[in-house]
């Protein structure tokens, strides 16, 4: 399981965010896009933990 500590992404920039990526998509066709909803700011990477770890 990956652990991290993240902050969450406003709807309506999400919104601006996949407008723009929809529009540059062609630039990167070997990229891997995400969903909008998986959208986040991480701001500290804990790593990989197994699930024994978290509960």
């Amino acid at each position: 399981m990956r652990l991290f500590v993240a902050l969450d992404i406003d709807e309506e920039i999400r919104n601006r965010i996949q407008e723009f990526t929809e529009q540059i998509r062609g630039l990167a066709p070997y990229t891997r896009w995400l969903a909008p909803g998986s959208l986040h700011i991480t701001l500290k990477f804990i790593g990989e933990k197994p699930e024994a770890f978290v509960q």
